[in-house]
């Protein structure tokens, strides 16, 4: 029984970038590190305490009752910044986080079954806040949890039922005012009408690898969609269609073969069809993203880093990567004009990318001030709500019968 301050608690341990390693360099190469994760959690708590693997990359350690609530919190962070630790592994060098969720005994009436449940809902709640990081059990993280299980239960019910479909932002050459091609987005329209945000629904799809199966289905209607657009302007050398990819995607061994089916079954030409890969994603292995850059290059795909700038290390990879296209992450774009810092980003980016002779798009364009120093500073191209929200493909049917969109 608990004394005062001094009660047992559990930490949940939930690594972060485990799947997308085991994905790619295979299972043996995960249980070698999910075996070093195990030493080194055993070597941030104490003898009395008890460490144990849960299922897959989830660890549970039981703290005996001699710890305080400030001392569950410290092992906590020991065990965070110890997994964080690069792991050298044959042939690779790897990288993972850990989220950790507490609860203490007191708050969970004595229950084993509660004291679980509540550390496994704080783990998600650190997990949801982008991983990484500590947090308590509160009562408030079991209706964040429930409300992640329904999320999950309607997904899996709205990809059944053809609830989720893909919407079309438009993308502007900066010089010319012309449409040049088009981001394809996930959207999720329930039965009652209601428009499921993606930042709710994305991460579901993404832990629960349902990702998969979706992520399928748009590069389907994607290319289908582009293969009839480029039909319908045969003089004009088509649109650019660009598919974001998560992690998950990324790291699957059936990508490849996803991409030829639906390019083959759509007709559309290889070199219309750009894929976009985030630039922490891409830094996760470098070496094993290499791999993955080439076989997709080897099939024709366009490839961009998305996001570019909020990374690390990404000017030493750029060249390395032979990617065709950067992104300008908005947030450097929201500035120009504004702050000093920004617009040097922007400018020291499109220059890098034009010495190197890849293509730059600025993302999150909304005032024609911004729009005026892209073009000024060199710019390609850009999307954002001053050019075009995303739309429906009959709506870019129209758009594409305007002889010069609204970039001018």
């Amino acid at each position: 029984p608990a004394r005062g301050d001094v009660l047992p608690a559990l930490l949940f341990v939930d690594l972060d970038g485990f799947k997308p390693i085991n994905d790619t360099l295979g299972h043996h190469v995960g249980d070698a590190l999910l075996r070093e994760v195990g030493r080194r959690l055993v070597d941030a708590v104490r003898p009395a305490d008890t460490v144990a693997r849960l299922g897959g990359d989830e660890f549970g350690i039981l703290l005996d009752t001699s710890h305080t609530r400030e001392d569950a919190v410290a092992v906590a962070d020991r065990v965070r910044l110890a997994v964080g630790q690069p792991v050298t592994l044959p042939g690779h060098t790897a990288y993972v986080g850990a989220s950790v969720g507490i609860a203490f005994a007191a708050d969970a009436s004595g229950e084993p079954e509660a004291l679980l449940r509540d550390a496994d809902a704080a783990m998600y709640a650190a997990k949801a806040e982008g991983g990484d990081r500590v947090r308590i059990y509160s009562g408030d993280m079991t209706a964040a949890v429930g409300a992640r299980v329904r999320t999950e239960a309607g997904l899996r019910q709205a990809l059944a039922d053809d609830e989720l479909f893909v919407v079309y932002q438009p993308i502007f050459g900066v010089a010319s005012g012309e449409v040049i091609g088009v981001e394809a987005l996930l959207r999720w329209r329930t039965p009652d009408g209601r428009l499921v945000s993606p930042a709710e629904f994305i991460p579901v799809a993404e832990a629960t690898r349902l990702i998969l199966p979706i992520g399928r289905r748009v590069i389907q209607q994607a290319c289908r969609d582009a293969a009839r657009w480029d039909a319908a302007r045969p003089s004009d050398g088509g649109l650019l269609m660009s598919i974001n990819l998560s992690a998950i995607q990324f790291a699957d061994d059936g990508l490849l073969g996803e991409i030829q089916d639906a390019v083959r079954a759509s007709g559309l030409e290889p070199r219309r069809y750009q894929l976009e890969i985030t630039e922490s994603v891409l830094m996760r292995d470098a070496d094993s993203s290499l791999h993955t850059l080439e076989a997709l290059q080897r099939v024709g795909a366009r490839l961009a880093i998305d996001d570019f700038g909020t990374g690390y290390s990404s000017l030493a990879y750029l060249r390395r990567f032979a990617v065709d296209t950067v992104k300008i992450d908005r947030v450097f774009v929201e500035g120009l004009g504004r702050r000093s810092d920004d617009t040097a980003v922007v400018e020291a980016v499109i220059s890098l990318a034009r010495s190197l002779g890849l293509m730059t798009v600025a993302e999150g364009v909304e005032s024609e001030e911004q729009l005026a120093l892209l073009r000024a500073l060199g710019c390609d191209a850009a999307q954002g709500f001053l050019l075009g929200r995303p739309m429906s493909a009959d709506d870019v049917d129209r758009l594409l019968e305007r002889p010069v969109a609204r970039t001018s």
